[in-house]
């Protein structure tokens, strides 16, 4: 069960990066980040009401708060600012492939932060991955890319992609701060849901773009239901099905199997966006998922 939910997580970060992508290109990313938060804010607090009676957990000590809010700020609202818009410039395939070295980062800034020690199977691990999104990044440009071949926005593209992986990674060594112990991760997820909202409402009421947002969406009504299927698919089922896979099964085979996203994507990319995938994208990414099974698994 625990690998079965475990694979399913996969298959929804390619939905949600699809659904939020599609959305970004109607209504722009930032309207994206604004609306989803809503409807995952919505479906989280009403899960954790039905688990554990409170819509929003009040109960949970300030330090929690703190952590997970910082968490919040940096993983859903920061980092996926840029993260989002990443999408719009290089393409979902490329973006998920970045990010799935985002356990390399979390390995790197423990080591930096907390004095992690790495074994030779992190340091393995870590090259390996970064080697093979190295591989894939660096691949010559297909002349009916049409990504690739608005290089201003290309490379900040994939500059901000790096940023929203950073952003993923700090949020993810902060966020262990804030569900030690009993404390249950899917109300952790609340808490940063609950911050990373107010955040990104609070930034749209001081540039004026509230009324911008709410309009775009009800306008478009195709763009609204985008948004609402990558929430449903992305922040709560996603998250819903990697906790229930690291129940079910070892932590590291969960891991790895959630790590599956970029596969995915190659025939995805190729039948929706028409993206030639060559031998060198398929071995790159291999290699990379390589590495992180390598981190998860052994070191």
């Amino acid at each position: 069960m625990g690998e079965i939910a475990s694979l399913l997580t996969s298959i929804c970060w390619v939905l949600s990066a699809l659904f939020f992508t599609e959305g970004g290109k109607r209504v722009g990313s930032m309207v994206v980040n604004r609306v989803r938060m809503v409807f995952g804010l919505v479906l989280l607090a009403l899960v954790n009401w039905l688990l554990f009676g409170e819509l929003i957990p009040l109960s949970a000590a300030p330090e929690r708060w703190l952590w997970l809010g910082l968490s919040g700020l940096f993983g859903l609202a920061l980092g996926d600012i840029f993260l989002f818009q990443s999408f719009l410039w290089i393409g979902p395939r490329r973006a998920m492939l970045i990010i799935a070295g985002v356990p390399v980062l979390n390995t790197l800034l423990a080591w930096l932060f907390f004095s992690e020690v790495l074994t030779i199977y992190a340091y393995i691990g870590i090259a390996v991955t970064v080697g093979g999104i190295f591989l894939v990044l660096s691949e010559k440009e297909d002349e009916n890319d049409v990504l690739a071949k608005d290089r201003k926005n290309f490379s900040k593209g994939l500059f901000f992609c790096l940023l929203g992986a950073l952003g993923q990674s700090a949020g993810m060594l902060l966020a262990r701060h804030g569900i030690g112990g009993e404390f249950p991760a899917l109300t952790g997820t609340l808490i940063r849901a609950v911050v990373a909202t107010l955040v990104f409402w609070l930034l749209a009421l001081l540039t004026g773009k509230v009324k911008k947002t709410v309009t775009a969406v009800k306008d478009d009504r195709r763009a609204l239901l985008l948004i609402a299927l990558g929430s449903l698919a992305g922040p709560f089922l996603g998250i819903w099905l990697s906790l229930t896979g690291l129940k079910f099964t070892d932590v590291g085979i969960a891991s790895t199997l959630q790590a599956l996203a970029p596969v995915i994507m190659l025939p995805v990319a190729h039948y929706l966006y028409k993206e030639r995938i060559t031998g060198r994208a398929v071995l790159g990414t291999l290699l990379s998922l390589s590495g992180v099974a390598v981190l998860f698994l052994l070191a």
